[in-house]
């Protein structure tokens, strides 16, 4: 029968098993531990396996030395195994979540870079001023950056959530963007998903239907809450996780 490490799950040879305590020596990690001992009940494991999350979602158990599990000895790293040092999730986003801002995002620039040309080009003409007819020549430039850069944004969103002894790393994307940010581990009380219902109206005020979104919330010291990310119903999944890894990481 081969004997397996609680710690780090390496094969541990006869030759380092004591015949009479039972008490065995891992010559990988070091740790010491009795063959006796009852192996853990997977049903008081609440950290999910990286296995069974949702589509567009993966994340991987990390490791003390900056090493990262796939999740095979998961359910002994949950149990505050000397390993254990956080998670690390990506969420992908749907195309069918980005198109819409980005086919909406592309028209609405060039019409505003255009308006904002015309008015320029006019108040230089009235004016003479070199400074709006500088504007009036390059002052599109900047804008039709700025569009070009958002856009990009938009279609390499993909959330990430880093936490770990060093605390909370939230990214958007591959692209710096609003809502980047980092929060440190003694100020995080708690992370948890949130949903509400939002009410769609028409022009005349009338109610056409209801849709929930869904969000994952973090409170802090100081009886601070703060919006990390939203996201569809897989923010249910994500956020009750990182909450248990949370509680893992406080002991």
């Amino acid at each position: 029968m081969t004997l397996a490490c609680a710690s780090c799950g390496t094969s541990v040879p006869e030759s380092e098993i004591d015949p009479t305590t039972g008490v065995a020596r891992c010559l990988a990690c070091g740790t010491t531990f009795s063959r006796y001992a009852p192996e853990p009940d997977a049903s008081q494991c609440f950290l999910p396996d990286p296995a069974s999350a949702p589509d567009g979602v993966s994340f991987r158990y990390l490791e003390l030395g900056g090493a990262s599990s796939p999740g095979a000895h998961y359910r002994q790293q949950a149990r505050g195994a000397a390993r254990f040092a956080g998670v690390d999730v990506r969420v992908s986003m749907p195309l069918s979540e980005k198109l819409p801002v980005i086919l909406l995002l592309a028209p609405s620039m060039v019409a505003f870079v255009c308006i904002g040309t015309l008015i320029a080009n006019v108040a230089a003409l009235m004016s003479g001023s070199p400074w709006l007819q500088a504007l009036a020549a390059y002052g599109w430039i900047p804008v039709l950056l700025a569009a070009l850069y958002t856009a990009l944004a938009f279609a390499l969103r993909r959330p990430r959530l880093r936490l770990d002894a060093n605390g909370l790393r939230v990214r958007m994307g591959r692209l710096p963007w609003w809502g980047d940010r980092t929060l440190a581990l003694e100020s995080l009380l708690d992370i948890h998903p949130v949903h509400w219902e939002e009410i769609i109206r028409d022009r005349r005020g009338r109610e056409r239907g209801r849709v929930t979104r869904y969000a994952i919330d973090a409170a802090l010291s100081g009886d601070r809450r703060r919006r990390l990310v939203k996201l569809d119903e897989r923010a249910q999944y994500v956020g009750s996780m990182l909450g248990e890894v949370l509680r893992e990481l406080k002991g």
